[in-house]
């Protein structure tokens, strides 16, 4: 065999082997970035460098800063505490009611539109609810301390006063929210993990307060709390009818927890947890969700945005479990729901 017949075959065999080694690096690229996706997606404890956002968010609004007719009221002073919209609700069909106190109004939108605006008395709300009739319950807490009832117009129809015994500081009330099922339906008061609840099922204010060592459930019939349990874990607990024995389902973090936004229940008894979480190189926000067995069922992660302007209620279940998040987008508010 002559030198250049062997040094062909040679050749040949060494293309053939560096395709597969280009084969092989590619197969491997792709394994790691599986592995990679499947760790967050599970929640994994191993630490990735410099990971992608991990949201999977549909966008059902996405509207400009501002003061125009289909616009949200952002503010960003030099030396006063920067707000984007306080909060916001979703209604049963679907329609999103969005406290645009910067401008003293409420934005209600649909598919993505504009629909309405209702007019409010002021830029000092930080909380909103809807109640039977198509009226809009205000949360006041610092100002008056009141919270203001108004007809779609704007008109404001009733005011109910936080300054009253059962309430030691109005302050601390963090949100409203309406019960329609139950043995004690009507407009509540949240404080932290319990409730109070103020006015009956018309809106009328009650004579004497009723206290809750929870939050009512969206049928009413069960309480839901929630316990911080160190750092880095909590627990949500359900009671039963009789709000006497509670079930606890636990919730670890990778990272510090810094605020709880919320917890709920769905149609279907499995129970939400959302919250932020973070520390000096990484910030999250995230909804747990659990089974009625008290098995976690997912962990689902939502946007983070680099803004660092207030928003009282930025996430917001549905009985049906649709999660919705409220968020600042560079130069845009931005609706996104999940697990829909």
């Amino acid at each position: 065999m002559t030198f250049s017949k062997i040094f062909k075959i040679f050749r040949q065999n060494l293309e053939a082997a560096l395709v597969l080694m280009l084969g092989l690096l590619s197969l491997l690229s792709l394994s790691t970035a599986g592995l990679h996706a499947a760790l967050l997606k599970e929640g994994g404890s191993q630490e990735i460098k410099n990971p992608r956002p991990q949201f999977q968010g549909q966008e059902v609004l996405r509207v400009p800063m501002g003061t125009g007719q289909t616009e949200l009221g952002v503010i960003t002073p030099e030396e006063a505490n920067p707000e984007g919209p306080m909060s916001f609700v979703v209604s049963a069909e679907g329609e999103i009611y969005v406290l645009d106190q910067v401008n003293s109004r409420v934005q209600v939108f649909k598919d993505g539109r504009r629909e309405k605006t209702i007019p409010i008395p002021g830029a000092v709300f930080s909380d909103l609810e809807l109640l039977p009739g198509g009226h809009v319950a205000l949360l006041d807490n610092v100002v008056d301390r009141v919270i203001v009832i108004v007809e779609e117009s704007g008109r404001v129809i009733r005011k109910i006063s936080l300054v009253r015994e059962g309430i030691p500081e109005p302050g601390a009330i963090t949100g409203i929210y309406f019960r329609h099922e139950g043995k004690w339906p009507g407009l509540l008061a949240q404080m932290d993990s319990r409730s109070i609840l103020l006015a009956g099922p018309d809106g009328g204010p009650l004579a004497e307060l009723m206290n809750f060592p929870g939050l009512l459930d969206w049928s009413g019939q069960h309480l839901l709390k929630v316990e911080m349990e160190g750092e880095k874990k909590a627990s949500v607990l359900k009671s039963d009818e009789k709000f006497q024995n509670w079930t606890r389902y636990r919730a670890a973090f990778r990272l510090p927890l810094g605020r709880i936004y919320g917890v709920w229940e769905d149609k279907y008894e499995s129970l939400y947890l959302a919250a932020n979480c973070f520390d000096s190189k990484k910030e999250t926000n995230e909804v747990i969700i659990f089974e009625p067995g008290g098995r976690e069922l997912a962990r689902i992660q939502l946007f983070v945005s680099g803004a660092p302007h207030e928003i009282n209620n930025p996430v917001r279940v549905t009985p049906e479990g649709v999660i919705y998040q409220l968020a600042i987008d560079g130069q845009e508010v931005v609706i996104r729901k999940y697990n829909d």
